[in-house]
């Protein structure tokens, strides 16, 4: 979700999101559910610190990053605000108001850090803001992208580049992002591809990974390509699914280094489960879209729930990937660069991963009333903290 990578489409209605984000369990210990792979470790999470949403009064929380001091950012595009929070919960800094000057917003999302300066992009404005974990106002860089004719290595020379975001930015500048490249030619028709690439500063773009959904389904309601990169723009890597299908398939993970070239491919099993009936019919009825107004016919809609959810990449190679189990339960499995599974745990009720650093991870979670609050969890294996190296 998104970009943030939306997850769910905007638009879904909440007996949607809940039948993709629900799961119940309770105490301090969350267990993993029966993992994707026979003998996958068992992680328990430990409920650290919380920073409440009724204190804070939050609005919809939108994602989140961390820096390695454990600070995290937290994007709350309902207020045109980044909020900054420390290791204990608490509050460094809240920037930004709407508008269009230095350091306000129109659609902010926090895109990473770069030490102890976090990094603000904003969609509508086409435009990079960074500011000090103290709320200072740093710098601003606009975006320019070419809507002319670029270099695209190895890849056409008539292409364009369009609805370019950045996700990740390498210390060279060069940035990473999702994008779509449109090519034109005298002896072809004109295409579009869905790709993630990384956008140098001269202008040079290089294809790292398609990113194109199964075309069978509407995009809202059947995920199934989702991708991530590393913080430090190094490493991508692309889950997606084979098939929807009852019987259960597999989700397929391939890495990818800076220059595009693939590197490990992982294959997760998952089960099929069926769409819940009063989910598809409210779809079939109204229509998805912000007005309802977008009708979908009943062959664009699965009768399997996509099993993938979110994806999550960390600088050392660690794949968080959300997976569900059942209409109302999903699983984190956690891979690491060789492919090799390390373990998994479940989700609690209404919650979304939104960070990860070493043995933490950071989930957005809902309380009856749909007030968000942000948690931090310790992963445990065994006795002690998980570590992966």
């Amino acid at each position: 979700m998104p970009g943030r990578f939306t997850r769910t489409g905007p638009y879904m209605n909440a007996r949607v999101r809940d039948c993709m984000k629900a799961l119940i369990v309770g105490g301090l210990f969350v267990a993993h559910p029966m993992g994707a792979q026979s003998g996958t470790p068992r992680i328990q999470l430990v409920r650290e610190h919380v920073i409440d949403g009724e204190r804070e009064d939050f609005p919809v929380v939108n994602g989140g990053h961390v820096n390695s001091r454990a600070d995290i950012a937290l994007t709350m595009r309902q207020d045109f605000q980044v909020r900054v929070y420390d290791v204990n919960g608490k509050r460094l800094a809240t920037v930004g108001r709407r508008g269009q000057a230095p350091g306000e917003f129109m659609a902010p999302q926090v895109q990473g850090w770069f030490s102890d300066t976090v990094w603000v992009f904003d969609p509508s404005l086409r435009r990079s803001s960074f500011f000090s974990r103290d709320g200072r106002l740093v710098r601003t860089a606009a975006l320019e992208t070419s809507s002319h004719d670029v270099r695209v290595l190895h890849d056409s020379t008539n292409a364009r580049l369009i609805d370019f975001f950045p996700r990740a930015r390498r210390d060279d500048g060069t940035l990473v992002g999702s994008a779509t490249i449109v090519r034109s030619g005298t002896r072809a028709p004109s295409s579009k591809e869905k790709v993630l690439v990384g956008y140098s500063s001269d202008g040079t773009v290089i294809k790292l990974a398609n990113i194109e959904q199964d075309s069978r389904w509407a995009a809202e309601l059947a995920l199934t390509v989702a991708s991530a990169a590393s913080p430090n723009g190094r490493d991508i890597v692309v889950a997606s699914v084979s098939d929807l299908t009852l019987s259960g398939s597999d989700i397929i993970l391939s890495r990818f280094d800076e220059r595009g070239v693939r590197r490990v491919t992982t294959r997760v099993g998952y089960s099929g489960i069926l769409y819940p009936a009063d989910v598809r019919q409210a779809i079939l009825k109204r229509g998805i879209g912000p007005d309802r107004d977008q009708a979908v016919i009943a062959s664009r809609v699965p009768k399997v729930l996509p099993p993938l959810y979110n994806i999550l990449l960390r600088d050392d190679g660690i794949v968080l990937l959300t997976i569900r189990k059942t209409d109302s339960a999903q699983f984190a499995l956690l891979v690491d660069a060789n492919g090799m599974t390390r373990g998994a745990f479940g989700l609690p009720p209404k919650a979304e991963l939104i960070a990860t650093l070493g043995s933490f991870v950071w989930m957005k979670e809902r309380n009856s009333d749909d007030i968000y609050s942000v948690v931090r969890y310790r992963m445990m294996c065994g006795a002690r903290a998980c570590a992966f190296q």
